[in-house]
């Protein structure tokens, strides 16, 4: 990561000389050209040079590093001033197939120092889509502003090419985030800024919730001002996400103010955002609040699973409130819900709680018919 680092900040740094050089110095040295000074060449160069070598020898040539030194050390002199076209191009072809993403690099870098030589879209396709399967997304972005910086526009092909970049950031930040490795999420984030890529909604839902379980609630609050002042509006998995978050935290007020802001904003709150309320009012000892959404749900038409059920029944098993309980197991089969290991387990444990041992004899027979009937593999959650 620090070298790639590296690699971008010198990336800038020529970026912003090329803007006050004329046309034919407007390459200066980066990670992806070597720093090669053209000037024009006589006919009998061309002859004497690399015109020598044969098609298939300058392809086998390029496709180490040390021979692409010599063919910039050649190129570099007064006597050899130009690549040859034909040969090199084929080179670099060759080398792109092969997936030697290093020396498609430099031969690359070396075409943009000739005056013959402009490159295109299709080029960078080609180039962004073998990086792509070379795993080397900081490569990439080097490239895509190289291209910029040429004024190129990007054509469907190029953002295509660069998507599986994209994915592949998307997919560190979210593994580093889950892992609770913080730091190693916001380098991998600042990586996919320094691409000149905008987050997108799933990328901020995952920096929401890598820090609302780290503890970090100010840097979830930053995130969540920054997509504001940016016209991000919350998706229901900000806002559920921000609801556990909190309610795991035990801040019943916050949870409470981001539960009212959901519904103030038209985002109809679904199965999870209320198995979250009830898990913080039930761990807070707020039955009142509990009974609330029970009646909440059960006057609406809002989807019920068997993980809200799950967390409802725990709630009222816990308070020792087993006809409730079985209320609302008896209940899951009008809704289609069908119970699992959880639902089964919680109410077992509740009625040994209270002494019910005949209950919870009773419920474990029916749990283990219901396994034979179905033949279940009764999920956990």
């Amino acid at each position: 990561m620090e070298s790639q680092a590296l690699a971008l900040a010198k990336l800038r740094s020529s970026s912003t000389r090329l803007k006050k050089l004329p046309r034919d110095d407007l390459h200066a040295p980066n990670p992806l050209s070597s720093s090669i000074q053209l000037s024009k060449r006589s006919p009998k160069s061309i002859s004497d040079g690399l015109q020598k070598d044969t098609k298939k020898d300058l392809s086998l040539i390029l496709r180490t590093d040390a021979a692409v030194e010599g063919i910039a050390r050649k190129a570099n002199s007064r006597k050899y001033k130009q690549l040859w076209p034909k040969a090199v191009l084929e080179a670099l072809d060759e080398a792109i197939r092969e997936n030697q993403w290093e020396s498609a690099l430099k031969i690359f870098g070396l075409l943009r120092q000739q005056r013959w030589y402009e490159a295109r879209c299709q080029t960078y396709t080609k180039l962004l889509m073998m990086l792509g399967k070379c795993s080397q997304p900081a490569q990439a972005g080097l490239l895509f502003e190289i291209m910029l910086s040429e004024g190129l526009r990007p054509t469907l092909d190029v953002y295509t090419a660069l998507h599986c970049h994209i994915q592949y950031y998307y997919q560190r930040i979210r593994a580093y985030g889950k892992l609770g490795q913080i730091e190693k999420m916001e380098e991998w984030y600042n990586e996919f800024q320094l691409m000149g890529i905008q987050p997108d909604m799933k990328t901020f839902n995952i920096l929401i919730k890598s820090y609302g379980k780290a503890g970090m609630y100010e840097k979830m609050r930053s995130v969540m001002y920054y997509m504001e002042k940016r016209f991000f509006s919350p998706t229901i998995v900000t806002f559920n996400t921000v609801i556990e978050v909190f309610g795991k935290a035990g801040n019943i007020e916050k949870m409470d103010t981001y539960f009212k802001k959901m519904k103030h904003q038209g985002i109809k709150p679904n199965a999870i955002t209320y198995c979250s309320l009830v898990s913080a009012y039930s761990k807070a000892g707020h039955m009142v609040k509990v009974d609330s959404i029970l009646r909440q749900v059960e006057n609406s038409d809002v989807k019920l699973d068997t993980p809200f059920y799950n967390c409802i029944i725990s709630a009222y098993g816990q308070t020792g409130d087993v006809e409730r309980m079985g209320e609302l197991f008896l209940k899951m089969k009008d809704r289609g819900c069908k119970p699992d290991n959880v639902t089964f387990a919680t109410m077992i444990q509740a009625y040994n709680a209270q002494g019910m041992n005949e209950a919870a004899e009773k419920l474990e027979r029916k749990r283990i018919a219901v396994e034979e009937k179905f033949g279940m593999n009764l999920i956990g959650w």
